[in-house]
């Protein structure tokens, strides 16, 4: 089930953030809304979908390895129905599969993709956030 407020305005587009470990999902949605973006989270790429056609996020972070459908099934299904949304892919495997991701995200067409490594830092979520422009609202406090 989707995590995460509702976006505040029906006219603004979160980031949408695709995660088995709630912990990491957690992190990344609290990141994004520290930086003033709003963020839904999922742990299901079947679910992204679903979610992905009723908001039309302004950008897309989804993690690589996960139960049943994964990361790179996420990818394709994300060029399929949005393939210029921003996306983001990170894991804390190898640098072999991030770079077979980014191969095969130029294969399916997705015309913004990035891939990092876990943990990500705030300075590259910042970048991602500022390309996929996402609407903002003046950041929370930092956090500690």
């Amino acid at each position: 089930m989707p995590q995460g407020p509702p976006p505040t305005h029906p006219h603004v587009r979160p980031i949408l953030i695709v995660d088995d470990v709630a912990s990491e999902a957690l992190t990344l949605r609290l990141l994004c809304q520290s930086l003033g973006v709003d963020a839904v989270t999922t742990a299901s790429p079947a679910e992204a979908a679903a979610i992905l056609l009723r908001l039309r996020p302004a950008g897309i972070i989804t993690d690589l390895v996960m139960p049943g459908a994964d990361g790179l099934d996420c990818l394709y299904m994300i060029a399929g129905h949005a393939p210029t949304v921003p996306v983001m892919v990170v894991t804390a495997s190898e640098k072999l599969l991030l770079k077979a991701a980014s191969e095969l995200g130029d294969v399916y067409g997705l015309a913004d993709l990035v891939c990092v490594a876990k943990p990500v830092d705030v300075p590259t979520l910042q970048a991602f956030v500022a390309r996929a422009g996402a609407p903002s609202r003046p950041p929370r406090a930092a956090l500690h």
